[in-house]
């Protein structure tokens, strides 16, 4: 991962009128407070699933869960929406899949986009697949909640793992925040999947934690960070790179990257980049924003130019 000093390029941060986007999500389960069991998995990779039915047809985006983990920092997370196999009554096959950061800074909402849309059939059964390195904070609440089917993978089957109230939230939208806005579009891959830029971060003033993550590109890919300021800037196709393809912001500074390509209890996992950009203590910064974008080199593209491009973040400062 890179990591950068938001003083670094203060050039990047320009003045603007409070941004106020926060999406609800468009289904949800046991999220009406923070409260978890104090319960930990087991160590090792871990691959967990939590049965849902929507009440309601839906095309999600993107997924979040309550949880943390204080032992693999570095380490990643995936979420993934699976199909429900009715012959075996486990998940079936994965529709769509994110990856995250891990977060050691105690038990939160957090999670990730979703490299397709995935449409859902209202009152049919899905499954949320979270994979996490281990010793991680079980998404569970006390009872009295609203209970569900869990599942475990043990080897390469899966195993009944009795019943849990999850807390978990699906987002009909990419991920954003009160201060975290998404913009301009994203574009496909040749595998038809979708790389998008996201934050579990809050762009607080002081907040050295802050960072970018883009999920969703093919393996070990050559790619850049792009960081810049005006945020009425207009997308920007861009000539010969497959249809879609957008520079959605103007480009003050050029960060190289390379997407990850190992599992997620690992530094560097399959398709995912990250930038940190620490924020310095300074109140002055209060009030400015700025915005990145990432691209990366797509290997099952047969466009001229073999590059995808995520949405934008616009980032206030606060």
């Amino acid at each position: 991962s890179m990591r950068l000093k938001l003083a670094g390029f203060a050039v990047v941060v320009a003045m603007l009128s409070p941004l106020t986007a926060q999406t609800a999500p468009c289904n949800s389960l046991n999220d009406s407070n923070d409260i978890v069991r104090p319960l930990v998995s087991f160590t090792g990779l871990q691959t967990w699933a939590y049965q849902i039915a929507p009440t309601q047809s839906l095309t999600v985006q993107a997924v979040r869960l309550f949880t943390e983990n204080r032992f693999e920092p570095n380490e990643h997370m995936s979420l993934s929406i699976w199909s429900h196999n009715g012959a075996t009554q486990f998940p079936r096959q994965s529709l769509g899949r994110g990856t995250f950061v891990v977060d050691t800074t105690g038990p939160k909402w957090q999670g990730t986009n979703l490299d397709r849309k995935v449409s859902l059939i209202g009152g049919e059964k899905y499954w949320i697949v979270w994979e996490e390195p281990g010793g991680s904070q079980i998404p569970i609440e006390p009872q009295p909640a609203t209970r569900v089917p869990v599942a475990r993978l043990s080897g390469s089957s899966w195993a009944a793992g009795g019943f849990g109230a999850v807390k978990y939230r699906l987002y009909c939208s990419l991920l954003d925040d009160a201060t975290v806005i998404p913009a301009g579009p994203a574009c496909a891959q040749g595998t038809g999947a979708t790389g998008t830029v996201f934050s579990n971060h809050v762009p607080t003033v002081g907040n050295a934690d802050f960072s970018l993550e883009a999920t969703g590109y093919g393996p070990s890919s050559p790619g850049v960070w792009f960081l810049g300021g005006n945020l009425a800037w207009v997308p920007l196709p861009l000539p010969g790179a497959p249809a879609g393809c957008s520079l959605n912001t103007d480009v003050i500074i050029t960060v190289p990257a390379m997407t990850g390509s190992g599992p997620v209890n690992s530094s560097s996992t399959n398709g995912h980049a990250v930038l940190g950009i620490a924020i310095p203590n300074v109140p002055a910064l209060a009030g400015g924003a700025f915005q990145g974008q990432f691209a990366a080199v797509d290997f099952s593209a047969s466009a001229a130019i073999p590059v995808v491009s995520s949405n934008a973040l616009k980032l206030l400062l606060f």
